[in-house]
């Protein structure tokens, strides 16, 4: 099971920071950020996430390695219990969200408790 992670919508930057050249290296990057929250002995973590506008890769592709990256990193650091990924923008959360419920989300936004067959 994983730690509480929560996905929030902020200001779309006036200026992005540069872009990665890859997916490996937009992950490894966040993947840093953990190793350091957990090197300070913090139990929790918050990290801005990016769509840039010009990247080398789609939206889905970014927020799904970003997301894989940081479930991995989770399931094997327990002492990390709270993540917080702060979208950079309506459009950056909406592609977050949108990949969260789809392949990480225990219970998925909106649908229902229990499913019956008709």
């Amino acid at each position: 099971m994983l730690p509480e992670i929560s996905i929030t919508c902020g200001e779309t930057p006036a200026a992005f920071p540069p872009c990665p050249p890859d997916l490996s290296t937009l992950a490894s990057g966040y993947l840093e950020q953990l190793q350091e929250v957990l090197h300070l002995g913090k139990e929790s973590a918050s990290l801005t996430v990016y769509q840039w506008p010009r990247s080398p890769w789609s939206p889905l592709a970014g927020s799904y390695a970003v997301l894989r990256a940081a479930a991995d990193f989770l399931y094997s650091h327990p002492a990390l219990r709270r993540l917080e990924l702060c979208c950079a923008g309506e459009d950056c959360w909406r592609t977050y969200r949108f990949q969260w419920n789809m392949w990480f989300a225990e219970r998925k936004e909106g649908a229902p408790e229990t499913v019956t067959n008709l």
